[in-house]
């Protein structure tokens, strides 16, 4: 996730070029060539999701009891 934010080109540029790589040379169909390239940005979508949805329910980390922490 800290790669997507700290260099977004490297992040989501090589996965698209990877996947229009492999279409080219005919090793993978287009679907395939699709999933791969969205594999990446969708995976950092869910990871920041359940992020804050984790953040939501449970609290911070310095927040609550200090018996319950």
């Amino acid at each position: 996730m800290f790669l997507g934010l700290e260099m977004p080109d490297v992040a989501f540029g090589y996965p698209a070029v990877l996947a229009i790589a492999l279409y080219y040379f005919d090793s993978v169909s287009f679907i395939s060539m699709i999933l791969l390239a969205l594999f990446w940005p969708i995976a950092l979508g869910v990871t920041a999701l359940c992020l804050v949805v984790q953040s939501q329910t449970y609290g911070e980390a310095g927040e609550g009891i200090t018996e319950q922490i």
